[in-house]
């Protein structure tokens, strides 16, 4: 293993690893900096959504609406929408 300067000065810093919700609460309530390896937050609580014959996802429905939606993790379309906490997350 290569020793880094981060290392042999001491210095370590705390991060948070993951955007799912976890981590993005993390990183707000502690004011963290939260690193994510997709291209956006949500983990497998995120979506995104496919045009019939093509293979790019979207993580906004098209404005004429035809699309499907795929749930990454699941169900979490049961409650996603309507929970008071999805706000937190549009700011």
């Amino acid at each position: 293993m290569k020793n880094t300067s981060e290392f042999t000065t001491g210095k370590l810093q705390t991060i948070v690893l993951g955007g799912g919700m976890t981590g993005l609460a993390a990183g707000w309530a502690s004011g963290l900096p939260v690193y994510e390896a997709e291209d956006t937050p949500g983990g497998i609580c995120s979506s995104y959504y496919l045009r019939a014959h093509s293979q790019t996802r979207r993580h906004q429905p098209p404005e004429d609406g035809e699309a499907y939606r795929f749930e990454i993790g699941g169900g979490h379309w049961i409650f996603g929408e309507i929970l008071p906490s999805c706000g937190l997350f549009e700011d």
